[in-house]
């Protein structure tokens, strides 16, 4: 079972990964996260080595500042050449480096608890060896579609 869990993220996203750790380490689990970890005065990319050496898994929070920031980036190339166990959380709708799509991924981008229970769940048991590429498009739940039409209609029935 993981127990030692890297988080690589855009700064963007800072509240969701607070949150996200927060839940992490209630349930026992021991996170790496590069503003809390880090000592200054030591070099930042040795630490982070450090970082991954000791982790089970790397969650990679994917989102469109995620995927743009070099420094993601060299931790995301860093940890696929390490074999660790990467599982996606999927913050934003963004197409994927070809090198991450064969990757576990979690859908958080319409419901945060439900996509806590689900990495909970997957953090548990061994890697998932066949997995869809996630949807790139626009998420909304029903309800919205809904308001949506109903609005449509009603704009429909005013001509």
């Amino acid at each position: 079972m993981t127990k030692n869990i890297f988080i690589s993220y855009s700064r963007r996203e800072l509240g969701f990964v607070d949150a996200l750790v927060k839940n992490l380490e209630d349930e026992k689990y021991n996170v790496w996260l590069d503003y809390q970890a880090l000592i200054p005065g030591s070099p930042w990319n040795v630490q982070i080595d450090k970082g991954l050496k000791e982790a089970d898994t790397v969650l990679l929070v994917v989102s469109k500042a995620a995927l743009a920031s070099e420094y993601v980036e060299l931790e995301w190339r860093h940890f696929l050449e390490t074999k660790k166990r990467v599982i996606l959380l999927i913050f934003e709708a963004v197409d994927l480096p070809k090198e991450l799509e064969q990757y576990e991924w979690i859908d958080f981008r319409s419901n945060y608890k439900a996509g806590l229970n689900e990495l909970f769940s997957q953090l548990k048991k061994p890697i998932q060896e066949e997995h869809p590429i996630p949807e790139t498009g626009f998420k909304a739940p029903w309800i919205v579609w809904l308001a949506i039409a109903i609005s449509a209609a009603v704009s429909f029935i005013s001509i």
